[in-house]
């Protein structure tokens, strides 16, 4: 028994460095494209998060525009309520909801990774980037009075553990006033083996086919319990 956990601690083990050393080179060329030093940076950071903790970031490959564009085009707000995006990466999805129409002041990050928080801070001065975990969205969230409209996710649910899955999704439940709207990619093209949210419906299931890997897009509409 002690070989085989061993077996396949190593196996994992070569499984990130494979895929870190591949995604490296991936960055590396993306680099050479880049004006930016501040986006230079910022993939590196991502690369470091994923290395540190790959079931945290759950992929290897920043979101691309395509799919940040089409998330943040559900996130429609009236005056003072809030877009909560859970999982900022690299800030692709960030920069998507501000290129929306969303102001600064009504957008709130929570985000793992230090590594990326103290990225993401200089470059989106006007947001609140919280560091923490999603595990404890009401504990982070307290203080805040204003209602959550939409919550934007990355989280990677099915690599989580499923306690923790379903205490996310029962803590964005509660949170979400009768209208809002969760909005989560996937990898996985097969239905969600974690409990729904109470009271909310999925309103739109959409592949986006311009990203790598593909994903798809739910969107789920809270309402009034029947």
């Amino acid at each position: 028994m002690r070989h085989s956990s061993l077996q396949e601690k190593q196996k994992q083990n070569k499984y990130i460095t494979k895929s870190a050393s591949w995604v490296s080179h991936k960055l590396k060329i993306a680099n050479s494209l880049m004006n930016s030093d501040e986006d230079k940076n910022l993939n590196l950071a991502f690369l470091k998060a994923f290395i540190a903790n790959p079931c945290a970031i759950g992929s290897v490959i920043p979101s691309s525009k395509a799919l940040a564009n089409e998330m943040a085009s559900h996130a429609c707000l009236s005056k003072n309520e809030i877009v909560l995006e859970l999982g900022a990466g690299t800030g692709v999805i960030t920069q998507a909801i501000l290129a929306s129409g969303i102001q600064p002041n009504n957008l709130i990050v929570i985000e793992y990774s230090p590594e990326l928080v103290k990225k993401l801070r200089p470059l989106f001065p006007g947001v609140q980037i919280i560091e923490g975990d999603a595990g404890n969205l009401q504990k982070l969230l307290c203080h805040e009075k204003r209602p959550i409209k939409a919550v934007i996710s990355s989280l990677p649910l099915r690599s989580l553990p499923k306690t923790l899955t379903n205490s996310i999704l029962q803590q964005i439940s509660q949170l979400l006033p009768e209208g809002g709207k969760y909005i989560q990619y996937t990898y996985s093209f097969t239905k969600n083996k974690f409990k729904p949210l109470s009271n909310c419906r999925l309103s739109l299931s959409k592949r986006i086919w311009m990203n790598f890997p593909p994903a798809r897009i739910d969107v789920m509409t809270k309402h009034s319990a029947d």
